[in-house]
């Protein structure tokens, strides 16, 4: 007989998970919470992929509460199954469940799993609570083969082993004996997995996706109504699906670029560097042109293209992070400027809107610039200064010690950016 919830229910969670998992997992084990893993990362102290959950339909809105009450974050939207996000910027580590009641692979998930009341009352009483070593199997298998569409290397050498203690029984496993080819039995595949010969299974894929597809493809109308109804739902969604505009202002040898490269490398969502200085790219060709007023729209246009661009980012929910920002014209600049220069960058310091959050990298002249030699330090401090006043008018504006280590302040930096996603989101669902 297979263990009971109660009595497959591990006492504590593993050491070796991360101290947010744990104290999360600690909290859906004492509240009795129905759950466990469906798969989990290599490393379960720093992910670097997203872990699968099973819970009990029954438990997953009381589940996903918890999570929120111990800082995970829903991802907003119409999703498969509930998205709980979290960052700890003491190790810079992302941490995403993919939390789902029921399990389903391929095109319109045409393959479906076991009940999770079965799949759960298998479970192994480990730490965190696993899938029975079969389910697992056929679980991952599937995985692979249908949403995934190949045997990744980070789950070889788990699916090998799973195999030597899997049947071939269970609802995925006959499942996809449905999908193969007639001279292509299931049993195959398992032996493919013990022998660990994944070219033969990698061949089976596109024969498996297509079946799929074409044994679960809806009716044309219910296709449409799908469509029309995802439309809708974007519409209504958009302000929360947006993503988030950043601004890295500092002088020269404040570490903007070495910034912006680090979150664009780290993020979870897809991150787009956008330049928005007052000197560089297009804009030196612009002034090249010496007509005043020729000169002054053209600026304007150069200004507002990459202004758009970043908006066009935005829409399709990415986080834009702005390398300087037209603020830089609040700046001194270290050559003297005519009445009409003095106007025109002026102009160009209030001709966009502010961006949703902006972070002044700061540190004394003399550290910058150590950094980059380019100007004296007493420019550095001078520029530095005119910088920190800005925040009396920019409510937005984060100050970041730079002085301390490249990793420090990149996990700052990116728990203020979190941060401000999860206010959003908070906010909306309010709503």
């Amino acid at each position: 007989m297979p263990p009971s919830p109660a009595e497959s229910r591990p006492a504590a969670v593993s050491s070796g998970l991360h101290p947010l998992l744990q104290e999360l997992f600690t909290a859906w084990e004492r509240d009795g919470i129905d759950w466990c893993v469906l798969r989990m990362p290599d490393d379960t102290f720093a992910p670097d992929s997203d872990i699968d959950l099973l819970i009990d339909a029954a438990d997953l809105e009381a589940a996903a509460g918890i999570a929120e009450s111990h800082r995970f974050v829903r991802l907003p939207g119409k999703h498969l199954g509930v998205h709980l996000i979290n960052y700890d910027s003491h190790t810079g580590t992302w941490l995403w469940l993919h939390c789902v009641a029921e399990l389903g692979f391929g095109p319109y998930q045409a393959l479906r799993g076991d009940a999770a009341s079965s799949l759960l009352g298998r479970r192994l009483p480990s730490s965190p609570p696993r899938l029975s070593p079969g389910d697992e199997f056929w679980v991952t298998l599937a995985h692979c083969l249908l949403d995934r569409r190949k045997v990744a290397t980070k789950h070889r050498q788990r699916l090998a082993l799973l195999a030597g203690q899997s049947t071939t029984d269970g609802a995925i496993a006959h499942g996809l004996d449905a999908l193969l080819p007639p001279d292509v039995k299931r049993g195959q595949l398992w032996q493919a997995s013990r022998l660990e010969d994944w070219d033969a299974l990698e061949r089976q894929i596109p024969g498996l996706v297509e079946a799929a597809s074409r044994q679960a493809r809806p009716s044309l109308s219910k296709r449409a109504a799908r469509l029309a109804k995802s439309l809708s739902s974007r519409v209504s969604e958009a302000r929360l699906r947006r993503g988030i505009s950043v601004a890295l202002l500092g002088p020269d040898g404040a570490g903007k670029s070495t910034l912006a490269t680090g979150i664009e490398r780290t993020f979870v969502f897809p991150v787009r560097q956008v330049y928005m200085g007052l000197t560089g790219g297009m804009l030196r060709h612009v002034d090249r042109l010496r007509v005043p007023g020729v000169v002054r729209l053209s600026r304007l246009a150069v200004i507002w293209c990459r202004y758009f661009l970043a908006q066009y980012h935005l829409i399709r929910g990415r986080l834009v992070v702005f390398d300087r920002y037209i603020y830089d014209a609040e700046v001194p600049t270290p050559y003297p400027l005519s009445l009409a220069d003095r106007v025109g960058r002026w102009i160009d310091g209030r001709c966009c809107p502010a961006p949703d959050l902006i972070l002044l990298l700061d540190a004394p002249g003399s550290v910058m610039h150590q950094r980059k030699p380019s100007y004296t330090p007493e420019t550095i401090e001078n520029w530095r200064q005119h910088f920190l006043r800005l925040r009396q008018r920019l409510p937005m504006m984060q100050v970041i010690d730079t002085t301390r280590g490249i990793d420090e302040v990149r996990n700052q930096a990116t728990d203020l950016v979190w941060q401000h996603y999860a206010r959003r989101w908070r906010r909306g669902e309010k709503h």
